[in-house]
């Protein structure tokens, strides 16, 4: 093994020179065809020999690159974001011809219930492929979702094998993140700090400035468990990582990403005093028939509020409930409704996934239309996991997702009331994360850019991780009462 080490060393080590020398080449002769090719390469050998060699410092690439990638054109409108994609799907084409010739996924793993619940996910997106009103578009779809659950749970929860690596992979994305937030402050300084610059100070790292608030959201927990806990890097580092990151929640000016984070620190509070489980799920219960109940009240107070999203941060904050006047309140009830029709017309198998914002424009009534809306399916989707579920993969499907959020919240807590240590911690900051994304669920949906996905599936990975190994540690300790219980008997006799 050391042999074949030092010849992929030394291998390595005269690719690199090659490079070096055709570059330059390149660039002394001007010649930019050549010089974009052997660019476009290099990330393709470096996967190859991390992926082969250094899997786990693989996967670290992987979640460094996701929040730097930038958008690049392909033929037939369609864009990759480069280079995270490109890896993405070469090491889903390694990871897979490597496994399934030796078959060596561990059993557990592929038995798991949370896996069976995302392939179940996996399955109905195919049949509703099958009867999609647009197959291309659906299939392709069904394609990235294959390779995001290659790579981010089966490639994560076989590959690493620590809750202190898989710490250090989100850590990893959230270094990934202090150059797009550097980028969007700098932006926002140069427009004197006013809101309405907040649609533009993302790109071209992040398509909208609601995915960059959701992705901050998400990773604060990890940052902030990082910060209190993990004893790998400098405490100064990892506090400069943590401002970074609520920095950029802060200046991202996303309603929906504040929002889900309170909602988040208010789990953490219910599980900090120790709340069981059944009492969790009446208080949300309570809080759902609370809204119910005082209903006419809600929507009075919400036809009566006229603030809007403006350069003042305060109208900004209260606008969330004016779902009269604020444009992006209005045209997110207008999607909303069209998703509803659209469910109506295709119950069971909806539209086909990825076809919404193709197919919703004829939904839409005129009395829901307001001046940002668009026949022409270029300006978002539905602004909502659930009803973008409903709509596009039928009653199935969304039963399936709505299983999958239950489970997750299940198996989280379990894991979270019977751990310690590191994984007890790493738990808790994979279900705070979570509860970010299914609160920004109701309001947005992004689960199909890497960017978010990575952070969502790679989640569901840690929690699935997390309760083979506290099985594991049962076990362990189960045995080890055998063989004490048979010693003191023996000392007995």
């Amino acid at each position: 093994m050391k042999a074949i080490q030092l010849i992929w060393n030394k291998a390595f080590l005269i690719i690199t020179l090659c490079f070096i020398v055709i570059i330059n080449i390149a660039l002394a002769s001007n010649d930019y065809d050549l010089l974009y090719m052997t660019l476009a390469v290099i990330p393709v050998c470096l996967a190859i020999y991390f992926m082969l060699l250094e899997s786990y410092h693989f996967i670290l690439l992987i979640t460094f690159l996701a929040p730097l990638s930038i958008p690049i054109n392909l033929a037939g409108g369609s864009q990759l974001y480069f280079p995270s994609e490109l890896i993405i799907g070469l090491f889903t084409i390694l990871f897979l011809a490597k496994n399934l010739h030796t078959l060596t996924i561990n059993k557990r793993i592929l038995t798991h219930p949370l896996t069976l619940i995302l392939l179940a996910d996996l399955s109905w997106m195919l049949i509703a492929c099958i009867f999609s009103n647009i197959p291309l578009v659906s299939f392709k779809r069904l394609f990235v979702r294959c390779c995001f659950l290659t790579v981010f749970y089966f490639g994560f929860s076989s590959i690493i094998q620590s809750p202190q690596k898989f710490l250090k992979v989100f850590i990893a994305y959230a270094i990934g993140t202090i150059i797009p937030v550097i980028y969007a402050v700098v932006f926002l300084y140069r427009h004197d700090f006013i809101i309405m610059a907040h649609t533009q100070m993302t790109k071209p790292f992040f398509v909208d400035h609601g995915l960059f608030g959701a992705c901050m959201a998400f990773i604060t927990p990890f940052a902030v468990i990082a910060f209190l806990h993990f004893k790998g890097m400098n405490k100064l580092v990892l506090f400069s990582i943590l401002l970074i990151v609520v920095s950029g929640l802060f200046f991202s000016y996303s309603r929906a990403s504040w929002m889900s984070l309170c909602v988040a620190g208010v789990m953490y509070f219910l599980i900090w005093i120790r709340i069981k489980v059944p009492v969790i799920l009446l208080s949300v219960s309570i809080l759902f028939l609370l809204a119910f109940i005082f209903r006419n009240d809600i929507e009075s107070y919400s036809k009566a509020n006229d603030s809007v999203s403006n350069k003042d941060l305060f109208q900004h904050v209260k606008s969330v409930g004016n779902v009269k006047t604020d444009a992006s309140n209005t045209e997110r009830i207008n999607r909303w409704k069209s998703a509803g029709r659209m469910f109506a017309d295709r119950p069971f198998t909806g539209f086909g996934p990825g076809t919404y914002q193709f197919i919703y424009s004829r939904y839409q009534s005129h009395s829901d239309l307001t001046r940002i809306s668009t026949f022409s399916g270029d300006k978002g989707s539905c602004h909502s996991e659930y009803l973008t579920y409903l709509s596009e993969t039928g009653l199935p499907g969304f039963i399936i997702f709505l299983i999958l959020v239950l489970y997750s919240f299940q198996i989280a807590l379990k894991n979270i009331y019977r751990s310690k240590g590191m994984s007890n911690y790493l738990s808790i900051a994979a279900f705070l994360g979570l509860i970010t994304f299914y609160v920004h669920g109701l309001f947005n949906n992004f689960i199909d850019s890497d960017k978010m996905a990575l952070l969502v599936i790679g989640s569901l990975s840690v929690l699935m991780w997390v309760d083979n190994y506290l099985s594991d540690e049962d076990a362990k300790e189960i045995e080890q009462e055998k063989i004490l219980t048979f010693d003191i008997s023996k000392n007995v006799d």
